[in-house]
């Protein structure tokens, strides 16, 4: 029960962080890094598809009740649901997972990291984007606004990791 009391509160400081604070700041036009995914990238490996598409449908609509983004950030975070257990396969170490380690750099490095969150979170932003555009006219800007929003939200995302995330040295 601790260890989903723990995600629960993640989800609402990233969630609350990502509303109120980055998406308020003044930045360029098309950036918007969505850091929030570092919680449905880090939850428990076991849990199955259905499962996470539930945490995801109501996660997307917390995000998108405060930001008054009408189901963009729900229907962005179902596809990162579908595909988050496929990519973990992928990179999937030789012995399997370890289902009392978490999906972080702390537990399985950084190289592992980047390949399964730089994925995901591509394409995260790229559907993203694509919704919000909505015209394949704009797909220079599509392709650039999804490119940059993910290398900065991937880049704060480590920041975080490294910064609060860290697991306590067992010595």
């Amino acid at each position: 029960m601790r260890r989903y009391l723990k995600h629960i509160l993640r989800f609402f400081l990233l969630g609350l962080l990502q509303v109120f604070l980055i998406d308020k700041l003044p930045m360029a036009d098309g950036l918007s890094p969505q850091i929030y995914l570092l919680f449905l990238l880090g939850l428990p490996f076991e849990i199955k598809t259905i499962p996470l598409m539930f945490v995801a449908f109501f996660a997307g609509i917390f995000i998108d009740v405060l930001g008054a983004t009408y189901g963009m950030h729900t229907s962005a975070l179902l596809v990162l649901a579908i595909l988050r257990p496929i990519v973990f396969q992928i990179f999937a170490p030789r012995e399997g997972y370890d289902y009392i380690k978490e999906p972080s750099i702390a537990d399985y490095g950084l190289k592992w990291y980047l390949s399964t969150s730089g994925i995901l979170t591509f394409v995260f932003h790229l559907y993203f984007f694509t919704l919000e555009l909505f015209s394949w006219a704009y797909w220079k800007e599509i392709f650039i606004y999804s490119t940059l929003n993910s290398l900065i939200a991937i880049f704060l995302m480590i920041i975080i990791q490294y910064s609060f995330l860290r697991k306590p040295n067992m010595s």
